[in-house]
This record gives C-alpha cells, sequence and structure tokens, in this order.
C-alpha cells in the first residue's frame, strides 16, 4: 500500500483542529447530558467508527487513489455522523426511561424506532456524498476522476 493517502495516515500526529472540535463536542455533551458517563457513549461510538474508516482509508487506497485529505474527510464525517446517531438512539432510549420503560424495553424502543432512522440516514449520507462525487465535486472527488457522462 502507498501513496498520499496512506502516507498522510501512517505520518498524522492528530492536528489541533481535529483535537479542537472533539473538545467542542465533549463540552456540548456534557453540557446537554450533565454526566460523564452519558457523555461517553457517543464519543465512543464516534472513535469507534473513526477508527473503522480510517483503517479503510489504507485499504481503498489498493484499489484507487485516494486524495490526501480523504483521511481528513474520513474523521471529519465520522465524528459529525457518529455523535450526531449515538445521540438520537440514547436521547430515545432516556426518553423511553424517563416515561416508566424498563432498560430492556427502552433498548428495545430506541433500536426498533430511532435505529431505523439512523439507519435511513446513514444511507442517505453514503448516497449524498456518492452524488458529490459523480458530479465531479473537486472536495470529494480526486483531480483525476473525470464527471459522470451525463453531465
Amino acid at each position: 500500500m502507498g501513496g498520499q493517502a496512506v502516507q498522510f495516515v501512517a505520518t498524522a500526529e492528530g492536528g489541533a483542529r481535529e483535537a479542537l472540535g472533539l473538545a467542542a463536542a465533549v463540552f456540548v455533551l456534557l453540557l446537554t447530558f450533565g454526566s460523564v458517563v452519558t457523555m461517553g457513549l457517543p464519543l465512543a461510538t464516534a472513535l469507534i467508527g473513526l477508527d473503522v474508516a480510517l483503517a479503510a482509508v489504507p485499504l481503498l487506497s489498493v484499489f484507487i487513489d485516494v486524495p490526501i485529505f480523504g483521511p481528513s474527510l474520513a474523521i471529519m464525517i465520522g465524528l459529525g455522523v457518529g455523535i450526531d446517531y449515538a445521540l438520537f438512539v440514547l436521547t430515545r432510549f432516556r426518553a423511553c426511561l424517563h416515561d416508566g420503560a424498563s432498560s430492556k424495553d427502552a433498548c428495545s424502543t430506541a433500536l426498533t424506532t430511532a435505529g431505523r432512522a439512523v439507519l435511513l440516514a446513514g444511507v442517505m449520507v453514503c448516497i449524498s456524498m456518492l452524488g458529490l462525487f459523480i458530479m465531479g465535486i473537486s472536495f470529494v472527488a480526486w483531480p483525476s476522476a473525470p464527471a459522470w457522462p451525463c453531465c
């Protein structure tokens, strides 16, 4: 494996922007939920998602040329989507608990209602990113990628 994206991931020390964004997320989540444990769940799921995404970038670079900003884009989307969707399910779970449901019932309800919405929203994010790629938007598509033939 090689290329600019793999070199970026291999030598990246973590940027100040990403650390600042993560610190802001910690502050907002702590302020919103008022609990370190509740704040930790969305962050943990987002960080696991980031690990998977950053591991996928070098694998993807085996098949296609990945631009130098590919890992940064993966971090940006992973943090935003991971925290947002975890909050969606967690908020539904807490609402069910507040309404008097047991933990098991609240978990079941949160995953069947909010879980479907999160799955649909994740698919929509993937489709929208693919649409940007197909249209040849320079931030998403690498420089040598042509726009879709019909455009």
